[in-house]
């Protein structure tokens, strides 16, 4: 039986995920232990972007997020249902919708923001080691965006085709 390990640079992905699943739900624990379940962990980058960006554009949101569209709208749809964010027509172009935080937001962020600093020395720690992922991962994306993992692939198997 293969372990994760003995697939090496195969396994990435897993690794990547099982890494980001653990980041994300430590980050749930330290939020419904200092503020119940009032939070999920999945809401936070909203809120931070609202917060430093008090009306912003659900397309210019998807960007900042780098997330899809419809996963933007999702969570837009359960702040909204939260009563953590509130959306407007634009007054120059009805079709966009501008975004905001609600007073409720507004106070909730007051209260998360101060935990980003603890958030950051912890994952500076942890990623402060003679490879630094965060680097790789930079630069992993550079290269990505400018020939996908798909293209990629699909060369090595036109090559051994060959």
């Amino acid at each position: 039986m293969h372990s994760l390990d003995d697939l090496g640079i195969l396994a990435i992905a897993t690794r990547l995920e099982r890494l980001s699943w653990t980041f994300k739900n430590d980050a749930a624990l330290i939020y419904k232990e200092y503020h119940g379940s009032r939070i999920r962990y999945k809401w936070y980058p909203v809120i931070f972007i609202l917060h430093h960006k008090p009306l912003i554009g659900v397309v210019e949101l998807s960007t900042e997020l780098s997330y899809a569209h419809p996963s933007v709208i999702q969570l837009i749809k359960e702040l909204e249902e939260a009563n953590l964010v509130k959306s407007e027509a634009d007054k120059k172009d009805s079709r966009k919708r501008l975004l905001s935080l609600t007073a409720k937001g507004r106070k909730l962020a007051a209260k998360i923001l101060p935990y980003s600093r603890a958030f950051e020395k912890a994952l500076l720690d942890l990623t402060n080691t003679e490879n630094n992922i965060l680097k790789a991962i930079t630069e992993v994306e550079q290269r990505l965006a400018k020939d996908g993992f798909y293209n990629r692939v699909k060369k090595q198997i036109e090559k051994q085709m060959v």
